[in-house]
């Protein structure tokens, strides 16, 4: 059983190694965030189940995310072209963790609505800012692997969230939004001091 997680473990190495210390702090603070991408998995639930939304009610909001989540990869990617990329992915964060607890105190529909669409827009500014990053730092030779790591980190995060997402909405739905919330600004926290730190 150990020699083929050892097999797996040394490829996953030799495919990533020789990354600039920075593309791994981008893949630490992209998992920590996607890790805790789990309110959006049980949001149609929460809507119907507890705010009383119908299920039409329930995917007029869903559809409201979606235009805010396209909306911010246009303003991330503007931005990040004007206050640069690492500014941009840190207002993300915190900005997103506030709205997300804040989202989780609100019952009603004037209240969920637009703050989902301010959650929305500010999440999708992260991933172009993201990107911008990691072409910056990666070698040109580099740069595809660094674009994999990220996915990476994307596919494992979005793997993990769920599973414990569903353990909290078995126990509270208000539990997802203090999670989703408290790792977005953990990962805000990650980024500050290991990106200042590292060289």
């Amino acid at each position: 059983m150990i020699r083929p997680f050892q097999t797996i473990k040394n490829e996953y190495v030799r495919a990533y190694s020789g990354l600039p210390r920075r593309a791994w702090i981008l893949f630490a603070v992209n998992l920590i965030n996607s890790s805790g991408s789990m309110v959006f998995f049980f949001f149609s639930l929460y809507l119907t189940r507890k705010v009383g939304l119908t299920t039409a009610r329930a995917g007029q909001a869903l559809s409201l995310y979606g235009f805010g989540s396209l909306a911010g990869a246009f303003v991330g990617g503007w931005l990040a072209d004007r206050i640069g990329s690492i500014r941009v992915q840190k207002m993300s964060l915190a900005i997103c963790g506030v709205l997300l607890i804040a989202l989780g105190q609100v019952k009603t529909v004037g209240g969920i609505l637009p703050l989902l669409f301010g959650m929305a827009l500010f999440a999708g500014t992260l991933y172009p800012a993201n990107a911008t990053s990691m072409a910056k730092i990666c070698p040109p030779e580099m740069q595809v692997k660094g674009f994999a790591l990220n996915r990476l980190a994307n596919n494992l995060g979005a793997t993990i969230g769920p599973a414990v997402g569903g353990l909290l909405a078995m126990r509270s739905y208000g539990l997802l939004f203090w999670a989703d919330g408290l790792t977005s600004l953990a990962a805000a926290a990650v980024f500050a001091v290991l990106w200042k730190g590292a060289r």
